[in-house]
C-alpha cells in the first residue's frame, strides 16, 4: 500500500459533523487501542466496527511505505492488505470483517508476540545504557551541573507536527550544540524521542556541563528551552526540572538529581542517575513511538 503521509488530518466528526483536527501521533495511539482491543478477545464487539467504520479512512492517512512502524499498528497495515482496504474508499461491512479478523489473528502469532517482548528488552537496554553513560560522567568529573529539560509541542499545535518534522527539530537542536556559546563547556547530553496521548511527539533530554563554569543551572535550562522554541518557530514549548520549585519537590523527597552535583556527594549522585534513567525508562508502557523513519534511533547519548 503506496500510502502519503500528511502532517494535517481534517474529518468530520460523524455525531455532530463538526470539524476536528487530529494528530499523526494521536492517531496512531487510538489504532494501537484498537488493535489491543482485538489482541483480548474482543474481535465481534459493535464497538470495534463501529470505530473502524468511522475512522479507517483516517487511520489509513498516516500510513507511508519505508517507515518502522510498531507491532500493533504494523498489525493493522497487515490487517488492510488482507482485507483489501484501500485509502480514499470506503470498506464494505464484509471488508472491515476480514480486517477485524485478520488483526485478530495477526495478534496471536508468534512474529507479533516476540516484536512486543524485543521492544520491552530494548527499553530496557537503552535504559542501563543511558545511566551507565551518567555514572561514568559522574566519576569523571569532581563535579557536573546537571540540566533537565523536556522537550514538546503546544497542544494547539500538534496536529501540525508528523514524525519527520518532530526528528528534523531533534537534529537542529543536536546540530545547535556545535559553534553556540550556550553549550561551550558541556561534556556530555543524552536524549529520548516519545509519543503520548497528550503530549504527542515530545524529546527528554539531559545536559551535563563543568560544574566548575557553570552555576545557574535554572537559566541553562531556560536557555535550551527558548532554544527549542525558536528552532520550532513557536510551535514548541518546554519543562524545566531545574527550576526552585521543582528541585524543591524533589529535594524534599530525597530524590533531588539536577543541579550541582559533586562526585563526592553518593546520594546525590545516585540520584542523578535514576533521574536520567527516567528518558528511556522501560515501565513507561504507553510513551514509546509508534513510528519512525527507517534506521532513525529513538534514543541517543554522547557529548
Amino acid at each position: 500500500m503506496a500510502f502519503r503521509l500528511n502532517i494535517e488530518y481534517l474529518s468530520m466528526n460523524h455525531l455532530n459533523n463538526s470539524p476536528t483536527l487530529f494528530s499523526q501521533a494521536h492517531i496512531l495511539i487510538e489504532i494501537e487501542s484498537l488493535v489491543q482491543s482485538l489482541a483480548v478477545g474482543q474481535p465481534h464487539s459493535a464497538q470495534v466496527f463501529d470505530q473502524l467504520a468511522c475512522n479507517v479512512l483516517r487511520y489509513l492517512s498516516v500510513y507511508y511505505p519505508n517507515y518502522d512502524y510498531s507491532e500493533h499498528v504494523q498489525a493493522f497495515w497487515y490487517g488492510c492488505q488482507q482485507a483489501g482496504v484501500q485509502p480514499n474508499t470506503q470498506p464494505s461491512p464484509e471488508q472491515l470483517s476480514l480486517l477485524v479478523q485478520a488483526i485478530a489473528s495477526q495478534v496471536q502469532t508468534h512474529c507479533f508476540k516476540r516484536r512486543v517482548s524485543d521492544r520491552r528488552y530494548q527499553a530496557k537496554q537503552n535504559c542501563k545504557s543511558i545511566q551507565q553513560y551518567a555514572l561514568q560522567l559522574h566519576e569523571r568529573y569532581s563535579r557536573l551541573l546537571v540540566v533537565r529539560v523536556d522537550l514538546y509541542y503546544r497542544m494547539e499545535c500538534q496536529h501540525l507536527v508528523g514524525i519527520d518534522m518532530a526528528y528534523q527539530h531533534l537534529e537542529s537542536m543536536t546540530k545547535a550544540k556545535y559553534g553556540n556559546q550556550l553549550f561551550e563547556h558541556l561534556v556530555g547530553s543524552a536524549w529520548c524521542i516519545e509519543q503520548g496521548e497528550t503530549r504527542g511527539y515530545h524529546l527528554h533530554t539531559v545536559y551535563y556541563f563543568k560544574g566548575d563554569k557553570h552555576q545557574r543551572d535554572w537559566y541553562m535550562a531556560q536557555q535550551i528551552g527558548q532554544l527549542w522554541e525558536r528552532i520550532t518557530g513557536g510551535l514548541g514549548t518546554y519543562h524545566s526540572c531545574n527550576t526552585p520549585a521543582e528541585k524543591d519537590k524533589y529535594d524534599q523527597l530525597g530524590m533531588l538529581g539536577v543541579g550541582m552535583i559533586h562526585r563526592n556527594d553518593r546520594v546525590a549522585c545516585e540520584n542523578s542517575v535514576n533521574t536520567v534513567g527516567y528518558l528511556a525508562d522501560y515501565e513507561k508502557e504507553d510513551q514509546y513511538l509508534r513510528m519512525k523513519p527507517n534506521g532513525r534511533r529513538a534514543f541517543a547519548t554522547g557529548q
